[in-house]
């Protein structure tokens, strides 16, 4: 979690030469893959940032609760927390 934040500190003009200068040796530069590349590096610390803070506040109550009912981790989390 932390070097996600610490990934989002930076501006995303400071990102740009170290993207930069891998994509263009190993010719990824100009395509599709590399810019998709470059969306996630930015992308992808954000959500983990809002995501984790969302579900900070869920209550364990709720999961608990799933979990008493027969519920598994992950079938606790797509039926009680997602919704």
């Amino acid at each position: 979690m932390l070097q996600f934040l610490f990934i989002n500190m930076f501006a995303v003009v400071l990102l740009i030469l170290p993207l930069f200068v891998p994509m263009r040796e190993t010719g990824i530069l100009d395509t599709r893959f590399g810019l998709i590349l470059a969306d996630v590096t930015v992308a992808i610390p954000f959500a983990v940032r809002m995501l984790t803070s969302y579900i900070g506040t869920i209550p364990k109550s709720l999961d608990e609760a799933a979990m008493i009912d027969g519920c598994s981790r992950l079938a606790a989390l797509r039926r009680v927390v997602l919704p």
